[in-house]
């Protein structure tokens, strides 16, 4: 689950406010100014801490991270703080795009809604009847690789399975997972038995996208999602736009001691569990076409936000690409590839939105640690 961390010092300062400009706190877009003009702007006090929060860990030189809040699909916060590259200086703005890891999930997992209310699948369908391949296809429902509870081994945990693919290629794609997993008999668990958390079994999902639509996963996405909503700036790897680079951040980790770009990994090609860049500003219209009921039906989201019911009639807390609050308040996801982090929390009653992406892979820094300090100066809380 994620963690509640103690609110750091609120005290408005010089410093701080020096901060805010020097970090930068982004040059708005026009759709963006229109949305300012029409809902409150955050206190000196909000964004003062908010500010506090990340001159913790960034500096003019360092990596930093992209923020937003927004409450009823309007802005409430928007900021951006670092470098998006290290080398020439550039710094974050808001229309930049971060690698959102496993925050990803939920669009994969609006793309089953979507294939769903197209009437190309239900969600109790067995996968098998899609996959033929798969030995235990007609085991597994769509469902339960939606929720993490079919038993799919994670090639993250499971080194057999990590080792087949790279066997298959250096660079293994959709189709050399299907391969490698139509050659494994068993299962991790009983399908249904318990919740299990499984990139495979997401990235089973991208490749039902793919089987089922007749398009790319990447293709899908665009055409579906991102063009209908206006996001230009977000994509699917492996697929990145020829001019991507100048605005796609850079993501840094530590080697000997000393900052360095870490833009691609063996298993970019995978695509379903987490593949998906986007900005903050891209994410604002998402978030507002999701949540105010213009992508999918308020029935059919009402799918993805059911707790999992294992087969002892035990209720596993995560739905269809979000966990769950146990109390219904929230419902949030947290993600890390390459060096990117990110944490996305949005409250159901409030409609209030918190977004955090990050372009470092600090140990010792928790988006999600950042969102709830965040989500407390609006009177919101998660655990």
């Amino acid at each position: 689950m994620i963690a509640w961390k103690l609110s750091l010092p609120l005290a408005l300062t010089f410093l701080t406010l020096f901060a805010m400009v020097a970090f930068g706190l982004g040059e708005t877009t026009e759709d963006v100014h229109a949305q300012t003009r029409r809902t409150p702007t955050p206190t000196a006090h909000q964004s003062a801490v908010i500010a506090d929060l990340f001159a913790d860990f960034v500096d003019e030189g360092t990596p930093g991270a992209a923020v937003l809040v927004s409450r009823e699909g309007q802005l409430v916060y928007r900021g951006s703080f670092g470098l998006a590259d290290l080398d020439d200086g550039t710094p974050i703005t808001p229309e930049m795009s971060f690698h959102l890891g496993s925050v990803g999930k939920q669009f994969t997992a609006l793309a089953m809604m979507l294939l769903a209310e197209q009437g190309e699948l239900d969600f109790d369908d067995p996968i098998g009847v899609y996959l033929p391949e798969l030995p235990w296809g007609k085991r597994i429902t769509i469902r339960q690789l939606l929720n993490h509870t079919s038993g799919v081994p994670d090639y993250d945990t499971s080194k057999s399975l990590y080792d087949a693919l790279l066997d298959r290629s250096d660079t293994p794609n959709n189709d050399d997972l299907l391969a490698v997993l139509s050659e494994r008999r068993r299962l991790t668990a009983t399908p249904g038995q318990l919740f299990a958390y499984s990139n495979t079994g997401y990235d089973l999902l991208g490749i039902l996208i793919e089987r089922i639509s007749g398009q790319s996963y990447a293709d899908f996405m665009q055409e579906t999602i991102f063009a209908p909503l206006g996001m230009t700036r977000s994509f699917s790897a492996p697929n990145r736009p020829r001019d991507a680079g100048q605005w796609v951040v850079h993501s840094y980790t530590v080697d000997d001691d000393e900052l360095v770009a870490y833009d691609e990994d063996d298993l970019d090609g995978l695509t379903g569990s987490g593949s998906i860049y986007a900005s903050v500003d891209d994410l604002l219209r998402y978030d507002r076409a999701l949540f105010g009921g213009q992508l999918v039906s308020e029935e059919t989201f009402a799918e993805a936000l059911k707790p999992a019911r294992l087969n002892n009639g035990r209720q596993s807390y995560y739905g269809f690409g979000w966990e769950l609050d146990k109390e219904g308040a929230y419902i949030a996801h947290s993600g890390a590839w390459l060096a990117f982090q990110s944490c996305y929390v949005h409250f159901l009653d409030e409609n209030v939105s918190v977004i955090v992406l990050l372009n470092q892979d600090d140990e010792d820094v928790d988006p999600c640690d950042i969102a709830s300090e965040i989500a407390a100066l609006y009177n919101f809380s998660f655990q």
